[in-house]
């Protein structure tokens, strides 16, 4: 990328540092975007890697201070139609009109799930460190709970009862956080 052609006449550096912080940001969205749409997660992780390549080609014609988040959505959306254009024969295609009352719906849903997804953010800050490493270990390293109480030292009944319980508390923390920000 030239700086004639990078966003806000930045540096390439500086472009390429604020994309791959955007990206960062939001790039659990536009795969969790990506597979709302696509049954088969093979396929949809193929897509995830198609956008993100045509985001990188496109960056530079990207406009500063827009939503990245819209621009990227946009670009998962138009990968995931050419996906299915090139797969129609495909037993699990919906018609052109439920995919579409499909793809409205979880456009529509993305800023609830922010305002959750920084609830939950907030809310996993309130969990003790133990519960906060719990979830760690079964989340972001998607570990098995038979994992999770094997390497915590604890009896794999007793691991789904407190995954359970914390499940539990950040649903109603999340429940809570999400009332108040109504009435906010």
């Amino acid at each position: 990328m030239n700086q004639q052609n990078s966003p806000s006449g930045a540096t390439p550096e500086e472009a390429n540092q604020e994309f791959l912080r955007q990206l960062l940001q939001y790039q659990r969205r536009i795969f969790t975007f990506i597979l709302t749409l696509i049954p088969r997660r093979s396929d949809a992780e193929d897509i995830f890697q198609k956008t993100l390549i045509v985001m990188v080609q496109k960056y530079k014609y990207f406009e500063p201070g827009s939503n990245f988040n819209a621009w990227a959505l946009k670009i998962a959306r138009l990968e995931v139609l050419h996906h299915r254009a090139q797969h129609r024969t495909s037993k699990v295609l919906f018609d052109s009109t439920l995919f579409e009352n499909v793809l409205q719906c979880a456009e529509a849903r993305f800023p609830e799930m922010d305002l959750r997804t920084k609830a939950l953010s907030q809310c996993m800050e309130k969990l003790s460190e133990r519960d906060q490493r719990l979830i760690y270990l079964r989340y972001n390293q998607s570990r098995s709970i038979k994992d999770v109480a094997r390497l915590v030292s604890r009896p794999i009944q007793g691991m789904y009862k407190v995954m359970a319980r914390i499940h539990q508390s950040l649903r109603e923390c999340i429940d809570r956080t999400m009332a108040k920000e109504e009435w906010a």
